[in-house]
């Protein structure tokens, strides 16, 4: 019971925070799978965070497709099982309509992705459709 307990605190805590992280975005939180894919299109101003849990310090690999190179960034942090605050690994700008990310992480714990669209691009691109593979 206290596992549990301890699990519905986190998933309510990442999800808060997701949507803390882009305060003004429309946002949504897709708990994610390993070997999952998953579709989506951000506009000005949306945000998509991805909760992946399972990722370990090797073998984990995170593929980014998107339609148009330069238009999606992202950041990742670490959120231990002991909850306190996720620990920053880094942002990113997907530079190519593939970019590959993620390879290793510290263990054990839950990855978090969060994407949003780069300021600036918007009004030649209001829509970008992308996918998010997690290996």
């Amino acid at each position: 019971m206290n596992k549990l307990t301890a699990r519905i605190a986190l998933l309510v805590f990442v999800i808060v925070f997701a949507f803390s992280v882009t305060a003004f975005a429309s946002s949504g939180v897709t708990v994610a799978q390993k070997g999952g894919l998953y579709y989506n299109t951000l506009a000005a101003g949306e945000g998509q965070a991805y909760i992946l849990p399972n990722a370990s310090t090797t073998g984990t690999s995170i593929t980014i497709t998107s339609s148009v190179a330069g238009t999606i960034k992202g950041h990742y942090e670490w959120q231990l099982p002991s909850g306190g605050s996720p620990i920053q690994l880094g942002s990113f700008t997907a530079n190519s309509t593939v970019y590959n990310t993620g390879s290793g992480y510290y263990s054990p714990g839950t990855l978090i992705l969060v994407l949003e669209r780069v300021p600036g691009t918007t009004a030649a691109y209001p829509n970008v459709t992308y996918t998010v593979k997690y290996n």
